[in-house]
């Protein structure tokens, strides 16, 4: 399992179109890959913040060049 820390590249918000409206992604707000507003610029192009959600637990990730890393 590979991991980043957040503090060590840069990071911006950046809406989507349906939270700009204050929707939900999900009705229930769980799912297993639900963007975040926030984008981290790993290598050399910016990758949306994903989080996987079910009961009270999260982990947030992105997907790079089809794996998932997990950021801390």
């Amino acid at each position: 399992m590979t991991s980043i820390r957040i503090e060590d590249f840069p990071t911006r918000e950046r809406l989507t179109w349906w939270q700009e409206r204050g929707l939900q992604f999900t009705a229930t707000g769980y799912g297993s890959k639900i963007p975040t507003t926030r984008e981290i610029k790993y290598g050399s192009r910016w990758h949306r913040i994903y989080c996987a959600i079910w009961s009270n637990v999260g982990s947030c990730f992105i997907v790079s060049r089809g794996m998932r890393i997990y950021v801390d």
